[in-house]
């Protein structure tokens, strides 16, 4: 009888157990898909800019396009896990029609909701200025002033 009881005793704790464990999994499995990831993706802005892809670089490392970077940013905008872009503007080696493509590209990219943070190490030309200024915050070093 004693046996009969501790081995009933002993299923419902398992059951119990089982139940309290399989719960939990369920509540962390509902917590993950409720998580938004917010990441900041940094966009160096520095040096020259091709129109079209290259395919690669013999000396230094491969330069982005302008083309590249549009499609970039376009894809961080539609991402949810992104929430905003780290802007470090450093010397802008292009044209001003490549600086307003790339304006328009990152107010479309404002447009849907996400910041666009602004970093500035050093002095800034006209180009870099405009460039800096589509941020909603520009954080820059007292020595760029």
């Amino acid at each position: 009888m004693t046996k009969r009881i501790s081995v009933l005793f002993f299923l419902i704790v398992l059951i119990s157990s089982n139940l309290i464990f399989s719960q939990e999994k369920i509540n962390k499995n509902e917590q993950k898909k409720h998580i938004k990831l917010n990441k900041i993706v940094e966009l160096v802005i520095d040096g020259e800019m091709p129109e079209e892809d290259v395919p690669f670089s013999l000396f230094g490392p491969k330069i982005r396009s302008l083309k590249e970077i549009m499609d970039l940013i376009e894809k961080m905008k539609n991402d949810e896990s992104v929430s905003g872009i780290l802007l470090k503007v450093k010397s802008c080696d292009f044209g001003w029609a490549k600086v307003q493509e790339l304006i328009s590209s990152l107010e479309d990219f404002k447009s849907s909701g996400k910041k666009i943070y602004t970093h500035v190490d050093e002095w800034l030309f006209t180009k870099e200025y405009l460039l800096a200024c589509v941020g909603n915050k520009i954080n820059m070093v007292s020595s760029a002033e």
